[in-house]
């Protein structure tokens, strides 16, 4: 069944501090629903520093493979600059999809795109937005701002913790949910974010059958 599209976003930092953890990857999916999983709309960014200012024994640990790839540029890498522009890009086709969808159902025209993840207006928007602040400007990343007019977020997200409660009796956390659908934790941000659209269609999917 068709739905209204949203993207699922998830990071890899260098710690967990939201203003001053470095990004090293970000994963995009965008989901309307009905595309066939294998031919939703991905994006992966790698970002490469000169000095990652801020780092945390713990989070270089769980990347230090993927700090690894980036340093030996055995992926493609971006300035953080180029990134943000990748994610702008990301965002307003994603915008555009979302009109759309509103446009055919008749529901007042979006400007703002619905973000899924874990955590992700707690953690991974603020950590994004203080992170290209930092790099590439306070103007240029407004966007990702929840309080500025030209912020490009829906005020609302969709956390899957939250959408496993009644089957829970609580929120669960991101190995329960992995568990749940037979995937690992993989701390990689792409594959993090494609296990986020299979906990919502799964989630949908169970309500629609109810």
């Amino acid at each position: 069944m068709k739905i209204r599209p949203y993207l699922s976003l998830d990071i890899e930092t260098t710690g967990l501090d939201t203003r001053k953890s470095e990004i090293l990857s970000i994963g995009m999916v965008l989901d309307d629903g009905v595309t066939p999983f294998d031919q939703l709309r991905r994006k992966e960014i790698f970002v490469k520093l000169s000095d990652y200012s801020h780092q945390e024994p713990e989070a270089l640990q769980m990347n230090k493979y993927l700090i690894s790839r980036i340093v030996r540029n055995e992926v493609v890498t971006h300035t953080p600059r180029e990134a943000l522009e990748l994610i702008r890009n990301e965002f307003n086709h994603a915008i555009d999809k979302t009109q759309r969808f509103d446009i055919d159902n008749d529901r007042r025209v979006s400007k703002s795109v619905t973000i899924a993840g874990k955590n992700v207006l707690s953690f991974d928007i603020p950590t994004l937005f203080h992170f290209f602040k930092r790099h590439v400007g306070p103007r240029q990343a407004t966007f990702l701002e929840n309080s500025h007019k030209d912020n490009l977020i829906a005020h609302r997200a969709i956390d899957i913790g939250s959408l496993y409660f009644s089957m829970y009796g609580y929120i669960p956390n991101s190995e329960e949910l992995h568990t749940l659908l037979g995937e690992t934790v993989a701390h990689q941000a792409l594959a993090d974010a494609e296990v986020v659209v299979k906990a919502v269609r799964r989630s949908f999917e169970g309500q629609i059958k109810k």
